[in-house]
């Protein structure tokens, strides 16, 4: 069970690679809720280039059982303040996998992803992205805000 649940939240946290990728990663900080174990390491740091090699270390205590995922996200273009995207979305279980993780339970996951995804054509500016995730209770167990630069 622990492969699979770290296999979970290195998908999770694999959102924070996706955001950056071939972008300068002005911040990236957890915004809750409190959690005294959560650490990260990104690498490359914090230039990440689209198509090239990236590296994620995460240790992780989820303070709710989460037996299903809701994410609701922002990006906002920094220099005008517009709202760029913003949605809510039911997490599927069988194709994301960051679901079943028992409250309390702390995790350290090591990933290596062969090529980080490309930048969308045409955005350029600097973002705003905020991911928070709630489980079946709509408790937030996990929120990342970062600022980055195309």
């Amino acid at each position: 069970m622990a492969s699979n649940t770290q296999h979970r939240i290195i998908l999770l946290l694999s959102v924070c690679v996706m955001l950056s990728t071939g972008m300068k990663v002005i911040s990236l900080k957890y915004c809750g809720p409190p959690d005294k174990t959560l650490k990260w390491k990104i690498s490359p740091w914090p230039v990440l280039q689209s198509r090239q090699p990236a590296n994620v270390t995460v240790t992780y205590t989820p303070s709710v059982d989460v037996f299903e995922s809701t994410v609701e996200f922002e990006v906002i273009f920094k220099e005008d303040g517009q709202v760029i995207s913003r949605g809510t979305q039911v997490i599927d279980c069988n194709k994301v996998l960051i679901c079943n993780l028992p409250a309390g339970e702390t995790y350290t996951v090591t990933r290596h992803f062969d090529r980080t995804r490309s930048i969308p054509f045409g955005l350029k500016g600097t973002f705003i992205v905020k991911a928070e995730l709630y489980n079946q209770d709509q408790d937030m167990w996990f929120c990342v805000k970062g600022e980055v630069v195309l």
